[in-house]
């Protein structure tokens, strides 16, 4: 673990990390957990690339229920 990063993982059931990911991402880049794991996300497969933290230094697993928009799982992985 880098000095930077905290020693935590973030468990939140975000009810659409869509209309929660300005929130959510700022959390990530202040607090900077060992991993997030997120459930009920809404995302679809076609959303992945708007909703990385790549550039912050997060991997992305994620489980989607494709259409309707409904449930899903998502971990941030800190690299």
């Amino acid at each position: 673990m880098n000095s930077s990063q905290s020693d935590f993982i973030l468990q939140w059931n975000t009810s659409s990390l869509i209309a929660h990911w300005g929130e959510f991402r700022q959390y990530i880049i202040n607090k900077k957990p060992l991993i997030a794991a997120i459930q009920e996300t809404k995302f679809l497969d076609s959303d992945l690339d708007k909703y990385t933290l790549e550039p912050f230094g997060y991997s992305l697993y994620c489980q989607n229920l494709d259409k309707p928009r409904r449930g899903g799982v998502a971990l941030y992985i800190s690299n």
